[in-house]
């Protein structure tokens, strides 16, 4: 009955828990409700799911606990070290209202386990300081009070035992730390003496604590009783059944009061709520939602329910007067066995107090015995020592006496032999005067006859030529002669012929003109034949003003070869023609020129239609003048932010090289000074203005860069020009010297500036600094100012100065993607590069170098135009299209221009492959997925470039078939694959010209193209997808290579599933049309 008694739960806790959570959530709803809160209504199903899960797992743990036969244990260890069970045992309030709970661990033992050695489990103090119930409320200022008065109601219930915690980690830090304590014995001893005092003083005082609180609490316990005695059942009854005046007086009273206290407070003080049992409302509801129950009457039920009333309250005050009786007894046991703990303690105490006694008074012996024998032996080993001093030092005078003799002996003897020395060494140069005076005279000897030998030949040349220019006066003269007599005789005929014409003219137009038709035909039927058979490259030479064309379908007036073929091969003359490009032969291009193409007279006016192609530089002139304006603004823009990030640098060069400007060497400073000086005065001037330098000022930086970049410093060392740039930080002054040395027109400093330009592109591999004060300083924009202004100006520019600044850009701009520019507080690579081409877009950079005076610097030109291609494809939210539109206008064709001129007119040498490998990487580029769109209008445009990019291909492979370069090889493989798949017009393009044609030159390539997997899937898989649907091309391939490579590619293609070279092949070939080439290429 006791044990079923602890277990049940004191109503009063039980319903004013259960109404403060049912109180809680209707407010929660209620503002929920009010203010349309779905995240507060999301939290607090969160809480009660969780308190829902919580409760559940309880009521499983309790099941268990319950159906557990404790008298079938294991006769295992883990079974017998038995933790016993912890009972709260609650107090009532005092009539003060200052009630407090307590916690007894009680063990019982049962009459089986007498032998067994219980465990008591360790409690942990976050479990008890940090409960569950305060884990998962949210952080508020109201919450955050809530859990505090929770851990002080905690620290209240538990603060014997805490308190008792603390003691023991008090003593266990004390023994660790007079563990490590190393000292002589007798403080040692004192020490544990002092140490054992303060733990037994300590246990004493917990002892005398413990003993007054288990007084305390008898005694409140005692009056609890009394209090409880004295109260009877009349008045306990009465308080239940008050009226309802009475009611409210009390509500007033204690919300005046409630409103005075504290919290912590109203919650230890136990509120009269109308509290109910565990589980009475849900017996309630199951009785009154039974149907069978009978319904008594209302005077019956109240006589009922007050019998049940009475009853309940005097067996709750019996149960409540027993359980404090038994409060009592537990507390007088413990204070007895604290009596008895003291009086063992003060036993151990005065046993402890003699034996440290005795064991001093034997170490205070034994100190003074061994101190005497202490000084005993100091004094013998000094005696010992001081013997020992007077003999070394003897010995060290004897030997230094000795040493002083020798070395006597030794520089006489030294004196002697310079002496020697320096006679010999006078004779010697006595005797190689001699010998160079000799030699000296025997070359003046040989040069002054070698001056008299160089000018009689020098005569008999100038003889020669005298005799030769008056030989082509003579000549001259007779051919002027004859030239004069022609000339008479032609215009006597031109005469006749103009009188002849103007009376045919009268006569009759039309039979002229055709006539003249006819003529025309027979005399182009030569050309017409080796345009048609697309074997050799057409001319590009604009025809005389006799000779124009035009096609009578179109209308389009034709200058030359090129356009002629470009235009019958357009879609637009094409669908004129009703003719497709799978028809398309020899003999049907034949049949176009002879139909379509004639030559237009003098008279007609489409002549004055054709458009030169000069006419393209003024609209450039005038287009340059509208963004002019523009120019300027973004010119202002980048050169106000590049100045800020440029002086930030230069600071940052001297901080991370950690070098000052003290640091220079002497015999530096001199020519640093001086060239500091030296950009000073010079920037007084504008960069167009800037005035030349004196030939002292041209050797002092000469003499600069020769002492840096010399061979050997002043210890002896090697020395290297970069490192030592760096390492004096005098970067910046070079900079701006180079640039005001590119705006010079003077023949002087052109080697000074090609040395600059090779320390520059060394140091942006080693210095990333000097890449970002080009990159995000102003050079990068005067660099490319000063390129403008040279092509502008008259004088001819040379190819290393071009080349050599166009290769400095582009290595910056690719170096600069890889720095880290946010340390630096730098502007992004992005923003800044996208600034950079809007420059080079108004300025029309790119229009600028497409000039074809400037085919020398073609190589460096397209490296620079793909970088910027290719970087501005990683830029993000910048579009791609912006940059192609303004740079491509002019430069495509004069790529194609310059590659067409390297690979059929020079020799295929190393300077053909970097233009062809150039071309190859922007044609690549261009047929990429997010820049087809746009190539394909660049095609349409202009019909040339297709016709051009064909022969380029066809003399490129003819050309690696006697020069092979695997790599160049594979690499054109794929441009050719994306050319065919642009259009049927390219498609076709590539199987035109039969022994000339594209696919031809491909079958002739190395057996290992078509043996090795890796390039065999490249040539393979692009012949197959021209040679598709149509025949004229499979004829082609016909005559060198059997079909059957194709039928067997495509069968290991269909069995070969996933992979790197599956994926190439399928950006080729897509798998959904294997079955229908396999049965094409069978059936041919």
């Amino acid at each position: 009955m006791d044990k079923k008694k602890d277990k049940e739960i004191n109503p009063s806790q039980w319903t004013f828990h259960v109404e403060s959570v049912r109180t809680s959530i209707d407010r929660v709803y209620q503002l929920c409700h009010q203010k349309l809160h779905v995240l507060g209504c999301k939290e607090m199903l969160f809480y009660l799911t969780n308190s829902m899960k919580d409760f559940q797992s309880l009521i499983e743990m309790i099941e268990l606990e319950r159906n557990f036969d404790t008298n079938s244990h294991p006769t295992s260890l883990a079974w017998e070290l038995r933790v016993p069970p912890v009972t709260f045992v609650e107090k009532d309030k005092e009539p003060s209202g200052n009630g407090h709970c307590k916690v007894q661990n009680t063990n019982t033992k049962p009459p089986d386990t007498e032998d067994w050695h219980i465990v008591e489990r360790k409690k942990k103090l976050k479990a008890i300081l940090n409960p569950r119930c305060v884990m998962d409320i949210p952080q508020t200022k109201k919450s955050m009070a809530k859990i505090a008065h929770a851990k002080q109601m905690q620290w209240e219930e538990h603060k014997k035992f805490l308190e008792e915690k603390s003691i023991t980690k008090k003593r266990l830090d004390k023994r660790n730390s007079l563990k490590n304590k190393k000292k002589d014995k007798i403080e040692v001893v004192v020490e544990e003496v002092e140490e054992e005092e303060e733990y037994m003083d300590e246990e004493w005082k917990a002892l005398t604590e413990e003993e007054e609180s288990l007084a305390q609490e008898e005694e409140s316990l005692k009056k609890e009783i009394e209090d409880e005695e004295l109260t009877s059942n009349h008045d306990s009854i009465s308080n239940q059944f008050m009226d309802l005046k009475s009611c409210v007086d009390k509500w007033s009273s204690e919300t005046q009061r409630y409103a005075e206290d504290l919290w912590k407070e109203i919650v230890q003080k136990n509120v009269n709520f109308g509290y109910r049992k565990v589980g009475e409302v849900l017996q309630k509801h199951e009785k009154f939602s039974s149907p069978i129950r009978k319904k008594p009457n209302d005077y019956e039920e109240r006589l009922a329910r007050a019998e049940e009333v009475r009853i309940q309250i005097l067996e709750d005050k019996c149960k409540r007067i027993r359980q404090l009786f038994d409060k009592v007894a537990r507390v007088r046991e413990k204070r007895l066995e604290v009596i008895e703990k003291k009086r063992t303690h003060l036993e151990r105490k005065m046993q402890k107090a003699e034996e440290n006694r005795k064991k001093i008074y034997e170490d205070a012996i034994l100190k003074n015995w061994e101190e005497e024998n202490y000084l005993r032996s100091m004094i013998f080993e000094r005696a010992a020592e001081t013997a020992l001093r007077d003999l070394q030092l003897k010995k060290e005078a004897q030997i230094l006496q000795e040493r002083l003799n020798n070395l006597k002996e030794e520089r006489l003897k030294k004196c002697e032999e310079k002496a020697a020395k320096e006679a010999a060494a006078k004779e010697r140069l006595k005797q190689t005067e001699d010998e160079k005076k000799a030699k000296l005279a025997l070359k003046i000897a040989k040069m002054e006859v070698i001056v008299e030998q160089k000018k009689a030949k020098e005569k008999e040349k100038s003889d020669e030529i005298h005799k030769k220019n008056a030989e082509k006066n003579k000549r001259k003269d007779q051919k002027m002669e004859s030239l004069n007599t022609e000339r008479g005789e032609l215009m006597e005929k031109i005469i006749e012929k103009q009188k002849s014409s103007t009376i045919r003219y009268e006569k009759g137009l039309d039979q002229v003109r055709r006539k003249a038709n006819e003529l025309g035909i027979s005399k182009n039927t030569d050309t017409f034949i080796s345009l048609s058979q697309f074997t050799h490259l057409p001319s590009m030479v604009e025809y005389s003003s006799d000779k124009i064309k035009k096609c009578t379908l179109c209308d389009v007036v034709l200058s030359s070869d090129m356009n002629v073929i470009s235009h019958l091969i357009d879609e637009m003359h094409m669908v004129k023609s009703n003719c497709d490009y799978d028809k398309l032969t020899e003999d049907v291009i034949k049949q176009f020129l002879e139909n379509n193409i004639i030559t237009i007279d003098k008279e007609s006016p489409r002549r004055h239609c054709h458009v030169n192609s000069n006419s393209g530089i003024n609209a450039f002139t005038s287009q340059f003048t509208n963004n002019k304006k523009k120019e300027v603004r973004i010119r202002k823009k980048i050169l106000q932010k590049a100045k800020c990030d440029e002086e930030m640098l230069v600071n940052n060069i001297y901080i991370e090289e950690e070098v000052t400007p003290k640091n220079h060497s002497t015999s530096y400073t001199k020519y640093i000074n001086i060239i500091k000086k030296i950009e000073s005065d010079l920037s007084k001037y504008d960069y167009e203005n800037c005035r030349s330098l004196s030939n002292s000022e041209i050797t002092t930086i000469q003499k600069s860069l020769y002492y840096v970049g010399g061979k050997h410093n002043d210890q002896g060392k090697e020395n290297d020009v970069i490192s030592c740039l760096i390492k004096n930080t005098n970067i910046e002054w070079y900079i701006k010297l180079y640039i005001y040395f590119i705006y010079m027109k003077d023949t002087r400093i052109e080697k000074l500036m090609l040395r600059l330009q090779q320390i520059f592109i060394q140091l942006t591999g080693k210095c990333q600094l000097f890449n970002l004060l080009i990159f995000y300083g102003t050079s990068f924009i005067n660099i490319i100012d000063g390129i403008i202004y040279n092509l502008g100006s008259s004088t001819q520019l040379s190819r290393q100065f071009l080349e050599g600044q166009l290769s400095l850009l582009t290595i910056v701009i690719e170096k600069v993607r890889n720095i880290n520019v946010k340390r630096y507080e730098l502007q992004e690579y992005d923003d800044k590069l996208s600034m950079y081409i809007d420059y080079l877009n108004t300025v029309n950079f790119f229009n600028i170098l497409s000039q074809k005076s400037l085919n020398f610097a073609l190589t460096s030109t397209s490296s620079f135009y793909f970088v910027l291609l290719k970087q501005v494809q990683c830029v993000k939210g910048f579009d791609s299209n912006y940059l192609k539109e303004y740079l491509e206008s002019g430069f495509l064709s004069f790529l194609v221009d310059g590659c067409l001129e390297a690979t059929h007119s020079t020799p295929f040498d190393e300077g053909c492959k970097k233009i062809l490998g150039v071309f190859i990487n922007i044609f690549n580029c261009y047929n990429s997925q997010t820049n087809l769109t746009f190539f394909k209008k660049i095609i349409r445009k202009k019909t040339e470039i297709p016709v051009k990019i064909t022969f380029i291909f066809s003399k490129s492979l003819q050309l690696l078939t006697k020069f092979p370069d695997p790599v160049v090889t594979q690499n054109l493989i794929v441009s050719i694959s994306l050319f065919s798949k642009i259009s049927p017009k390219t498609k076709t393009l590539c199987h035109l010209g039969w022994s000339q044609s594209v696919i031809y030159f491909m079958t002739l390539l190395p057996l290992d193209f078509f043996i090795k997997w890796r390039y065999r899937i490249y040539l393979l898989s692009t012949l197959t997808s021209i040679c598709y649907q149509s025949p004229d091309a499979v004829n082609i391939v016909r005559n060198e290579i059997d079909i059957q490579w194709f039928v067997r590619f495509l069968e290991d293609y269909r069995e070969c599933k996933s992979g790197s070279d599956v994926d190439v092949i399928a950006s080729i070939i897509p798998r959904s049309s294997v079955e229908k080439m396999l049965t094409y290429f069978k059936e041919a």
